[in-house]
């Protein structure tokens, strides 16, 4: 456990987070839980075309990501052990 202090910005608290509890990102979600706070990381908005045209990039470049694995498919529970 860590700790560090709170302090009084502008009419706000401010938390200074120690270096090993940083987040990925600049925005955070906040909810009051118990006596306590919950702090999450809030992720970007993926662009599916975006991500798909990445993917296709991948394939082109290393090839098809299936693997075929037809032909090692036990055909008993005895080939398992």
């Amino acid at each position: 456990m860590s700790y560090t202090c709170l302090f009084d910005e502008c009419g706000a608290q401010t938390l200074r987070l120690p270096t090993r509890y940083r987040m990925p990102t600049h925005r955070v979600a906040i909810e009051r839980v118990g006596d306590g706070v919950l702090i999450t990381p809030v992720r970007e908005k993926v662009d599916v075309k975006q991500l798909f045209a990445m993917i296709d990039d991948v394939r082109q470049e290393e090839g098809d990501l299936v693997i075929d694995r037809s032909n090692n498919v036990p055909t008993s529970a005895k080939e398992y052990f």
